[in-house]
């Protein structure tokens, strides 16, 4: 099959536009190295791993560059441009366009074996390539502060009036009873008469207490530690607060 100019043409133009990237690459690597170096890396460990990725780097672009033959190629002493031209895969997408040019939905991959990008050549490069936090130069990232859990906002105290007392119980009224007769009735008939009735009745005054040690040393040095640890107790005692407020039982130091 004959590689017509056009086509030449536009293949020629994404072999250099390869070259180019490759180039692109190979100077991003210099600037990556000269950023290692600075930022405290092992100089040695780095450099070697730089010149084995140059080398890979280099062996790619001899091929991308130079008609290849005699050696077992997969171009077979052609282009890059002619492999794709005449390969096998090329002439099945001409015949499913059918010479009109449509492509929209149409594609084709052309397979290239080991021998062109060789199987030693390929290293992934990863976090333990360059290290990570100590002692190499992939550091973590640090939050500020300390991060809480999701905590409820709505309380069954919040539900509820609150008043304050100094006093060791609390005396309040409370309904006793409740006669309900409410009923549909014909105009002009006696309405039914309902009856409700209270008592006074008490609840001792409970507490609810919990505490965590720290050194004054370690509360000096992280000043948010302490309003930290005052927030988590409060939503702590809050919690307990909850469970008593609706199943206390009243026995031992259980709200009633």
């Amino acid at each position: 099959m004959e590689m017509t100019p056009e086509v030449k043409t536009v293949l020629e133009g994404i072999q250099a536009q390869v070259l180019a990237d490759l180039k692109t690459h190979r100077d991003d690597l210099d600037k990556k190295y000269a950023e290692a170096i600075a930022a405290g890396a092992p100089a040695a460990e780095v450099k070697l791993e730089m010149e084995r990725i140059m080398k890979r780097m280099d062996n790619m672009q001899q091929e991308i560059s130079r008609p290849v033959g005699g050696d077992g190629s997969p171009f077979q002493g052609k282009t890059l441009g002619q492999y794709v031209i005449e390969s096998a895969a090329t002439e099945e997408l001409r015949k499913k366009m059918n010479g009109s040019g449509w492509t929209r939905g149409t594609s084709a991959t052309i397979p290239i074996n080991g021998s062109f990008f060789p199987n030693d050549l390929k290293t992934t490069i990863t976090s333990a390539a360059v290290g990570s936090s100590t002692p190499g130069i992939l550091v973590p990232q640090r939050m500020p502060g300390i991060v809480k859990p999701g905590v409820r906002r709505l309380r069954v105290r919040d539900l509820m009036s609150r008043l304050s007392t100094s006093n060791n119980a609390v005396e309040f009224l409370k309904e006793n009873a409740y006669t309900n007769t409410a009923s549909p009735v014909a105009e002009t008939i006696s309405k039914p008469e309902s009856a409700l009735t209270f008592t006074i009745d008490s609840s001792p005054v409970k507490t609810i207490a919990t505490w965590i040690p720290a050194a004054k040393q370690i509360l000096d040095d992280f000043a948010a530690l302490q309003g930290y640890i005052d927030q988590r107790l409060i939503e702590g005692l809050m919690d307990v607060e909850d469970y008593e407020l609706v199943s206390g039982d009243g026995t031992g130091n259980q709200a009633a």
